[in-house]
């Protein structure tokens, strides 16, 4: 018998003892353990993601809460700084001196008595009298934070938010950063006008001019923003 011979036989006998179904469930086996292992991997891992998301989308939500609050105590105290710089122009003649009847400078400081302290009071010509007195001029910063959404972005769960609410995330987080910006800008103006010890008509013509225009577009701002916060809300509360 050919070596050939014996060697096919050999091995005929030897897979013959071979129990092949057991062997391949064996290894069906072993294949269905790594894919669940995987499968159950990748499944706790994005819920890991989902509850992280979960808890940023909740800070941020918390957050805009909370800003919305102190912006709309902010926007009141624009919205009475405004109307008063723009009635304080009212009275300023072409020279930038103070004048006024009696009545209209009581309506004057019965409507905002805050903004101005008169020191005084002399004839001007007929019923009108030249007034003098200090400005106060209290504009106040406005506190509002980004912590929440700038750790979002770190986080990187935003993939997991919606297309049209990150979009929105973003944008408000942007117009919020823009008003924070602009009220800045008008805060030193009013820094500028009491450093620089600047004369009394450049500090009038200043403030019924620049500061007002800056104030105006800050006020502008914030009820744009005022108005995002408030649909923004109503989206992550869905």
């Amino acid at each position: 018998m050919s070596v050939f011979k014996k060697m096919n036989q050999a091995l005929g006998r030897f897979t013959a003892r071979i129990d092949w179904p057991n062997h391949l469930m064996a290894f069906i086996s072993t294949l269905l353990g790594v894919w669940l292992a995987f499968s159950l991997g990748n499944y706790y891992e994005h819920q890991r993601e989902r509850e992280r998301m979960t808890v940023a989308m909740d800070n941020v939500r918390q957050e805009i809460r909370k800003n919305e609050g102190k912006l709309k105590e902010h926007v009141g105290h624009l919205d009475s700084l405004m109307r008063a710089v723009s009635a304080f122009g009212k009275l300023l003649n072409e020279d930038l001196n103070m004048v006024a009847g009696t009545g209209q400078m009581d309506h004057f400081l019965q409507e905002h008595g805050w903004f101005i302290d008169i020191e005084e009071k002399k004839p001007y010509r007929d019923s009108l009298y030249e007034y003098d007195g200090s400005l106060n001029l209290n504009l106040r910063y406005m506190s509002i934070s980004n912590i929440a959404w700038e750790n979002t972005k770190l986080m990187d769960v935003l993939h997991l938010v919606d297309t049209e609410t990150a979009f929105k995330l973003h944008g408000l987080y942007g117009l919020q950063a823009e008003t924070q910006r602009s009220l800045t800008d008008a805060i030193d103006i009013v820094k500028n006008l009491f450093q620089n010890n600047h004369d009394s008509k450049t500090v009038t013509r200043t403030i019924v001019n620049d500061l007002k225009g800056q104030i105006q577009f800050s006020y502008s701002l914030e009820r744009a923003l005022q108005l995002n916060y408030e649909l923004i809300l109503k989206d992550l509360t869905v």
